[in-house]
């Protein structure tokens, strides 16, 4: 705490968030900096030279109509890189959505796997994501990551909750 944010070096570290899995060969954490009144949080890789690998305030290259990166969860990551995380996205029009990322090795950018308000994979028309809990990644390196889902306008959903798996490809099917 109190060293410059890797990548934004107007922000002081404020916080360190990462568990123990995590610290593995590439390890991975949350941080977040302060600047004055204002905060930011970014996912970095690695220990002696870490990397940020999304931060607050990043517009999401392939995908317009989300906007930018407003929000950051701790990440879960395995011993040799790969990272899912929930990041929360603002759309211009000021909409938030919950997403759940995931990168596989060095070298690739981070991506989503499913945004809220998404069609569900393999779900009815109309079938969208409304939420999403942690996620985690399972011993061949898929992503695993709960949701609750929405069935549309009129339909009580609330307890309408499934698992989905992301496989290597990014593509997502229901457990």
């Amino acid at each position: 705490e109190g060293d410059a944010v890797v990548g934004n070096p107007n922000y002081l570290v404020s916080n360190i968030q990462g568990h123990a899995d995590n610290l593995g060969e590439v390890p991975s954490y949350l941080i977040e900096g302060k600047s004055g009144l204002s905060t930011i949080q970014s996912i970095l890789q690695g220990l002696a030279l870490p990397a940020p690998l999304v931060t607050t305030g990043q517009a999401i290259a392939g995908y317009e109509d989300a906007g930018e990166v407003i929000g950051l969860s701790e990440p879960v990551s395995t011993p040799n890189g790969s990272i899912a995380f929930v990041a929360t996205l603002q759309a211009r029009d000021g909409a938030q959505r919950q997403s759940v990322w995931r990168k596989l090795v060095a070298g690739v950018e981070p991506r989503p796997l499913a945004i809220e308000g998404q069609q569900v994979p393999g779900a009815s028309p109309g079938v969208t994501y409304r939420s999403f809990g942690a996620p985690t990644i399972n011993m061949i390196g898929q992503v695993v990551f709960p949701a609750i889902l929405n069935h549309g306008y009129g339909i009580d959903s609330r307890n309408d909750f499934a698992y989905f798996v992301g496989e290597p490809n990014r593509v997502v099917r229901r457990m």
